[in-house]
């Protein structure tokens, strides 16, 4: 029995399947970003990311689900944003991994299902925007794992993260899982600390939007690289976006495609690890909060505390319509005490 848990422990840690949830970004438009947060629709969601909270205009709640690359597992993701004012915002998110079950025989016969490995992850954030070049977001999560229906942990961790801009130039940066570790029995397993950096630039004109960003994540062991391209034209409600990432394993090249229906965004994307391999994709589906607007019923108009024209008061009608009445009618004049009409 031992030897057999032994084997599957290292069957996850060879195939890389431990805390792998750490390593996927889950919504479609920065899976289609090669992970780069600037030429996502951060800017405008916020589900991930909290220094966006500052800037961002509406509530917003986004949905994701699918597939792990070897087809046994999947993955599921939820978030909700809150602009609290003007300048912040908080979000809730909750991330699971389940790795599929495999079917074990033992040496008296007997056969079991065992889930190799099940993650959790529930989280908070908060952003702010410090002025108009400047904002800032924390976030602080619980992570849960179960490893072979048997060994469980949690543990708590932080990100940090910042964004600056002047003009249509934005500079991102941040730190993912600060203070963070599992404790399996006896064993401590550090979660990665992982530093990422980015840079974007933005064209506008009437017609359309391009951002073209650049950018990087590392850890002790790991480092990736990656280069993409947005495209949003401003008479469809489509946004697009392409790049090539290169990790410590292999390249990548993704696209995505999110399309507005109102006030749902739906996205989907596709990533090639090498040439006719196996791609993967996601597809998120996220609503957003049309709240401006109700601010703006809600606050009284200035022109409604006016009273009416007076041509809508009915009164001062008639009695004008009285006196052209009494002009109209002729006049009699007198004439040597005699009247004439």
């Amino acid at each position: 029995m031992i030897l057999i848990l032994i084997f599957i422990l290292n069957f996850i840690h060879c195939e890389e399947l431990s805390l792998g949830i750490l390593y996927q970004k889950p919504t479609s438009d920065l899976f289609g970003s090669g992970d780069l947060t600037l030429i996502s629709l951060e800017k405008e969601k916020a589900s991930i990311d909290t220094s966006f909270l500052g800037s961002i205009l509406n509530h917003s709640v986004s949905f994701s689900f699918w597939p792990d690359y070897y087809g046994k597992g999947y993955y599921g993701f939820l978030s909700g944003t809150y602009k609290i004012d003007q300048n912040q915002a908080f979000n809730i998110l909750y991330y699971s991994y389940s790795s599929g079950s495999e079917e074990i025989n033992y040496l008296d016969g007997r056969t079991e299902n065992i889930v190799y490995e099940k993650n959790n992850i529930v989280s908070a954030g908060f952003g702010t925007k410090l002025n108009d070049n400047l904002n800032l977001g924390i976030r602080i999560k619980n992570m849960t794992s179960t490893l072979a229906e048997r060994y469980e942990s949690s543990g708590f961790a932080f990100d940090f993260d910042i964004l600056f801009k002047i003009d249509e130039f934005y500079i991102y940066g941040g730190v993912e899982n600060i203070n963070g570790y599992l404790k399996y029995e006896n064993e401590k397993e550090e979660l990665p600390l992982f530093y990422k950096s980015e840079i974007a630039y933005f064209f506008k004109n009437k017609k359309y939007e391009i951002g073209i960003g650049f950018g990087g994540k590392y850890t002790t062991e790991t480092k990736t690289y990656s280069a993409g391209i947005c495209f949003s034209p401003l008479n469809l409600p489509v946004f697009l976006n392409a790049a090539y990432t290169k990790d410590w394993k292999n390249d990548f090249f993704s696209s995505g495609i999110n399309i507005r229906f109102e006030n749902i965004i739906l996205g989907y994307s596709m990533r090639f690890p090498q040439i006719f391999d196996t791609p993967m994709f996601r597809i998120t589906i996220s609503y957003i909060f049309n709240n401006e607007k109700k601010e703006k019923q809600k606050t009284p108009s200035y022109k409604s505390k006016k009273e009416p024209p007076k041509k809508l008061q009915p009164q001062k009608i008639e009695k004008e319509e009285q006196k052209e009445k009494t002009k109209s009618k002729p006049v009699p004049s007198k004439s040597n005490n005699i009247i004439v009409f």
